[in-house]
């Protein structure tokens, strides 16, 4: 059964628009979880869910929790907790690794040369190259 009340603060509370479409855009989300959940109640918590991703990636629109519940959804997470498994997991994957699955080392800065630097190994090459001067 729908749980209006609460879906109706989960969105308020997340900012989302409120029009004369917002009503039928729960209903229809709602229909959506309920045909894919284990049951009444795991369809409430996964469209307060999705409501709730939405707000934390900065989505205003029924669209961004609509696409947030079919996309657990096509992943076949029918529950709440299979949504956090689900989101735990695509976490884990966007870690940056290197070979092997081990993390990557920070790279140190590139070094600034200073002139007194570049003027001592002008003057190395200069000799290696035969040369006493590195002007020649």
């Amino acid at each position: 059964m729908l749980n209006q009340k609460q879906i109706i603060i989960e969105w308020k509370k997340a900012g989302l628009k409120e029009n004369g479409f917002m009503f039928q855009d729960i209903t229809e989300l709602y229909e959506l979880a309920v045909r894919n959940a284990d049951s009444d109640e795991e369809a409430n918590k996964l469209v307060i869910l999705a409501i709730r991703a939405a707000a934390k990636n900065g989505g205003k629109t029924a669209m961004a929790v609509k696409n947030n519940l079919t996309k657990w959804l096509n992943a076949g997470a029918t529950t709440a907790i299979k949504v956090g498994d689900y989101e735990k997991q695509s976490q884990q994957l966007q870690q940056p690794r290197s070979r092997f699955g081990q993390p990557l080392r920070k790279e140190s800065a590139i070094e600034k040369f200073t002139p007194e630097q570049i003027a001592e190994q002008s003057k190395r090459l200069a000799k290696e190259d035969g040369f006493d001067d590195p002007e020649e």
